[in-house]
């Protein structure tokens, strides 16, 4: 099924319309990742630490974060919350497969929720998301796309494109 590039309703913040714009004419320009700054190797052993309070003992805590698909919505809001909150990390990538556990809605909904409780705090940082699953993801990823999340549905490859062009335009803009 084609991806479209979807337009974003206007954000109160006029640079992040913009990121916004530039990021789409990229994905839509080209379909690849970009490198971004990560963590070399293991993550510190504090944030591991805060990370594994949260997963179950068979997750991950490193980069990525797994919290596996049998987690309930607690579990994914503290652990992006904590994405949000922690100064070293500096964007995040949401992968989501579809669970009865935690159905796509749910995950959306909460996902809002977390991202406008940090953004009401001062806390921006990119978040974009991938969901994977059967046709109940395309809603989820429009409602997160309404509320300035750039979901996509059924692609792994878009939203980290989009996650790189605005980290691009931020490093070309001289923030970075």
């Amino acid at each position: 099924r084609p991806q479209r590039v979807r337009r974003v309703n206007p954000s109160p913040d006029p640079s992040d319309q913009s990121v916004r714009s530039i990021a789409e004419r990229f994905v839509a320009a080209r379909l690849a990742a970009v490198p971004l700054p990560a963590f070399p190797g293991a993550i510190p052993p504090d944030l591991d630490a805060a990370f594994r309070k949260f997963i179950p003992p068979f997750g991950a805590a490193g980069n990525p974060v797994d919290i596996t698909g049998g987690e309930p919505p607690k579990t994914y809001q503290n652990t992006v919350r904590l994405g949000l909150e922690d100064p070293r990390i500096h964007a995040l990538i949401l992968g989501y497969w579809h669970t009865i556990v935690t159905p796509p809605m749910v995950f959306a909904k909460i996902m809002v929720e977390v991202v406008e409780e940090m953004r009401a705090k001062g806390i921006h940082k990119p978040v974009v998301a991938s969901l994977a699953g059967d046709v109940e993801v395309e809603e989820a990823a429009e409602y997160l796309y309404d509320h300035g999340i750039p979901a996509y549905a059924y692609s792994t490859e878009i939203p980290v494109a989009v996650l790189g062009a605005k980290y691009q335009w931020a490093r070309g803009a001289g923030l970075i």
